[in-house]
């Protein structure tokens, strides 16, 4: 069952998830399309205009890179308490 050390059901999942990330994008790009109008954006002393689907997908990506810092110092946190709580011959070596 084993091709390329990758099994059929793994390309499977990837080839689903490489259809779901196109579907998403079509829907971001229809999304920002639709909503053209201006919205005024006062922060932290910068005023502007930007169309409010713009704005929208910049507050996301900015919420999501705040998710990933956060939730990657966390796993480090785990990973290394899980090092100082493991006894060395039960560790497992990549």
């Amino acid at each position: 069952m084993r091709r390329d050390g990758f099994t059929a059901l793994a390309s499977a999942v990837r080839g689903m998830g490489l259809i779901t990330a196109a579907v998403f994008l079509i829907l971001l790009v229809v999304f920002i399309a639709q909503n053209t109008a201006k919205a005024s954006i006062h922060f932290l002393g910068f005023n502007g205009h930007l169309p409010l689907g713009l704005t929208i997908l910049i507050s996301a990506i900015i919420g999501l890179l705040i998710a990933a810092v956060l939730g990657s110092i966390r796993i480090m946190q785990l990973r290394r308490a899980l090092k100082r709580n493991t006894p060395p011959d039960q560790r497992v070596v990549r």
